[in-house]
């Protein structure tokens, strides 16, 4: 059994990457940014009580768009659709917010939690590259920064970015519309939650 909720900046400090021990400062520009646009940093899966996996936003400043800024799954459970939950619960509650793209780095040799394998984004429906108007806003400075270190997107990493096109979602069949519904009423309110509540119970 598991369970899934929204991440807040209170969670933040009991938050750690558990392969490269980064954590996001809860009081930092774009953990405050995210929870003042959205009413959550993020989106997490857990297991009894123990989180299991944990997915971070951003706002991207002068854009309806967001930065993916950390993913990653426990040890253990990788391999089991948590990483593709995550950015389900992610896409569903931006989506609530007229968030049009959600933007990550992208990594083919070198994965961690700020830059998944670029596999693994293709696979949950991204597409390498970004927008005109996306890449003239981060090009221009205008980045968000990480949450967790400071924004580093220069030329190369650009390059790099992959865009989940959220505005598509919306001209969907009734099928994929229902399956976003479904993530906001299993998450439950758009606030920060406590780490671990569990708000639904469900397959882990």
């Amino acid at each position: 059994m598991g369970s899934q909720s929204w991440i807040g900046r209170a969670d933040l400090a009991a938050l750690a990457c558990p392969y490269c021990g980064r954590m996001a400062d809860p009081n930092g520009e774009a953990a405050v940014a995210a929870e003042r646009e959205w009413g959550f940093v993020g989106a997490g899966l857990a297991l009894d009580g123990v989180r299991t996996a944990a997915l971070l936003i951003t706002p991207i400043p002068d854009t309806r768009a967001a930065m993916l800024s950390c993913l990653w799954v426990a040890p253990g459970q990788v391999g089991r659709g948590r990483g593709r939950r995550l950015v389900q619960a992610a896409a569903a509650g931006l989506l609530s917010h007229d968030v049009e793209a959600i933007v990550a780095r992208g990594s083919r040799t070198k994965a961690d939690c700020a830059a998944p394998p670029v596999d693994f984004l293709r696979a949950v429906g991204f597409s390498r590259g970004v927008d005109a108007r996306l890449y003239s806003s981060l090009r221009a400075g205008g980045g968000a920064p990480r949450l967790g270190h400071p924004s580093d997107l220069d030329d190369a990493r650009l390059s790099r970015l992959w865009q989940l096109d959220l505005t598509t979602t919306v001209t969907m069949p009734e099928g994929l519309r229902g399956m976003v519904d479904r993530w906001l009423r299993a998450l439950g309110p758009i606030r920060p939650e406590p780490a671990g509540r569990v708000t639904r119970n469900g397959e882990s």
